[in-house]
This record gives C-alpha cells, sequence and structure tokens, in this order.
C-alpha cells in the first residue's frame, strides 16, 4: 500500500475527510465525496 485515507460520517450523516497520507489521497477522497461514488458509498 502506498496511501491510505479515512473518511468517517459524524452526527450530521456528512462524510469527511479525517485523514490521508498524501495531498493526492486527499484530493481522492475529496473527489469521492463530491461524486457520491467510490468505496465510501458502495460500503
Amino acid at each position: 500500500m502506498r496511501a491510505a485515507g479515512i473518511l468517517l460520517t459524524g452526527r450530521a450523516d456528512s462524510p469527511q475527510v479525517i485523514a490521508a497520507s498524501t495531498e493526492r489521497t486527499r484530493l481522492l477522497e475529496s473527489l469521492q465525496l463530491q461524486s457520491r461514488q467510490g468505496p465510501a458509498w458502495t460500503a
């Protein structure tokens, strides 16, 4: 594994990027949130 990101859902049920090992990963996690697609939405 080269990079990792963590998304958590808070009280308002809106996921947020909590941590990312690289800026690229943070960007990818943010794009998943905006598009509502990816592993966080299918889990």
